[in-house]
């Protein structure tokens, strides 16, 4: 059972604890005013070894057809939509605590290279091909007391 959840940098959450939660808590509220996002912040940290983790908050919310940049894959998470901050959630567990940061990392240009041939050659490769930006998302995980194990995901 969840005791306490912390959420920082994520979507409109600046710095947000949710603590004394029981087996059955409910959320409620105003429109827009974060009860989704909180679901989505548990989604995010539960499933955050799994790539489509990061597009499931745009399917939650009916957006069916995604454009594979960055920005619009991965904005809308980031606290202001400011990829610079930094996304921190740490959730207590039966007395556990685990956290996760998602940090944003610009991997700089990377250039495609073909694959080798059926007869194991390398193609021509042309001086003029372009390079691409590559960015992806870096997920630290703690448990807390010890020591952090973590992913990059998402390149994009």
């Amino acid at each position: 059972m969840i005791e306490s959840f912390k959420i920082k940098g994520f979507k409109q959450f600046d710095d947000l604890f949710l603590q004394q939660l029981n087996l059955l808590t409910l959320i409620g509220g105003k429109n827009n005013t974060g009860k989704t996002s909180v679901l989505e912040s548990l989604f995010l940290f539960y499933d955050s070894m799994n790539p489509e983790a990061t597009l499931r908050h745009l399917s939650c919310r009916g957006i069916g057809a995604i454009s594979f940049n960055p920005d619009f894959v991965w904005l809308p998470i980031f606290n202001a939509c400011n990829k610079d901050k930094i996304i921190e959630m740490e959730i207590c567990e039966c007395y556990i605590k685990e956290k996760i940061k998602v940090l944003h990392v610009k991997d700089g240009q990377k250039i495609l290279l073909p694959l080798r041939t059926t007869q194991n050659t390398l193609p021509i490769v042309k001086t003029n091909q372009q390079s691409l930006n590559m960015e992806s998302l870096n997920f630290k995980y703690y448990i807390i007391g010890l020591g952090a194990d973590q992913t990059n995901i998402l390149n994009l």
